[in-house]
Order: structure tokens, then C-alpha cells, then sequence
């Protein structure tokens, strides 16, 4: 699908499409677009959103040299996701607070647990 995100502070907008694999032939994970000021393109984008994606100068002479890497998947650290630990109701009753209100960390705790354990029954 297409995907538009604008600036209206430096009037710059990335015009973003995410492409399917074709039937025959084509790659996963495509993704080409352009990032613009007031209209004017500036850059061309392409590569894939689970690898490697590149800006390339709009009129670049030798493109390979004139790429900047957005981001690079393989030679990235891997990241963690932080959270807030779960609700502790005993510990919020002491505290007086007699609200309580689900957390996602509650909701999806079982379904996180069986994936980690690589239980998907």
C-alpha cells in the first residue's frame, strides 16, 4: 500500500509504497518512493523494509556512490523491547488505589509467554 507522512513545519513529505511480491519473478519486501520539499522530489527511495532501504540524490550522475543508506537491517544491533512490568494489584490496594485498568503487558502475558517457549498450540 502507499503511505504519505508530512511535515508542514519544513514542507518535506515522503511519498512511501509498499509493493507485494508479483506472481512471477520480483522480489519480498519492496519498497520505492520519493522524498519531497513543496512538491519538488529530491530523493528516490528503494530497497526493502526488512533489509536495506536507500535514498538516492533525484538526478545523481553515478547513483551507487551518491546512495545514503536509511537504514540496514543485517548490521544493526538487535533491539529489546522495553515495557512497564505487569500490574501488581497487591502492591496498588496498599497504595489505596482500588482503580484498575488492563494492560496490554496483562493481555497479551500468556500469548507472549507460549511464543518465547515456541508453543503455538
Amino acid at each position: 500500500g502507499k503511505v504519505q507522512i508530512c511535515c508542514p513545519q519544513t514542507q518535506m513529505s515522503a511519498n512511501i509504497e509498499f509493493i507485494a511480491k508479483p506472481w512471477f519473478g520480483g522480489s519480498y519486501h519492496s519498497v520505492k518512493g520519493t522524498i519531497e520539499k513543496s512538491g519538488t522530489p529530491l530523493y528516490n527511495l528503494s530497497g526493502s523494509w526488512t533489509s536495506k532501504m536507500v535514498a538516492t540524490p533525484v538526478g545523481a550522475g553515478d547513483m551507487t556512490k551518491a546512495q545514503r543508506v536509511l537504514f540496514d537491517k543485517p548490521n544493526e544491533p538487535e533491539g529489546h523491547a522495553m515495557v512497564q512490568p505487569p500490574f501488581d494489584e497487591e502492591a496498588e490496594a496498599k497504595k489505596g488505589v482500588h482503580t484498575r485498568a488492563w494492560s496490554s503487558v496483562e493481555i497479551w502475558e500468556k500469548t507472549a509467554a507460549a511464543v518465547r517457549a515456541n508453543d503455538q498450540k
